[in-house]
C-alpha cells in the first residue's frame, strides 16, 4: 500500500518542503534574484524579511486569508468555478 498525506484540516494549504507555497515563493525569489545578480546577502535579508513580515500578516489564523480577500474584493478577475460571486447575498 502507497503512503499518502492526508491534511489534517479541510482548508490546510499545499506545503513545499516546510513552507506553503506562498510563504516559499516571498523567501526564494528575493533569493535567487539575488545570486544572479551577485547581491546574494541583500536578496537573503530581502526574502527572509519578507518572509517574517507575511508571517506576522498571516497571523496564527486563517493561512488562506490572501486568497479570500482576493475573492471578495475582486471577484470577477479570480474566476472561482465552485463558489458564486462574492456580491451576491441571497440564493433565494
Amino acid at each position: 500500500m502507497e503512503a499518502f498525506i492526508i491534511p489534517r484540516r479541510l482548508d490546510e494549504p499545499e506545503r513545499w518542503m516546510f513552507w506553503t507555497v506562498d510563504e516559499a515563493l516571498i523567501m526564494l525569489v528575493p533569493v535567487i534574484t539575488g545570486m544572479m545578480t551577485g547581491f546574494l546577502l541583500v536578496g537573503a535579508v530581502i526574502g527572509i524579511g519578507g518572509f517574517v513580515l507575511l508571517r506576522r500578516l498571516k497571523g496564527n489564523g486563517q493561512a488562506n486569508l490572501g486568497l479570500y480577500a482576493l475573492y471578495w474584493f475582486f471577484p470577477n478577475v479570480f474566476n472561482f468555478k465552485a463558489t458564486p460571486l462574492s456580491a451576491i447575498r441571497r440564493f433565494v
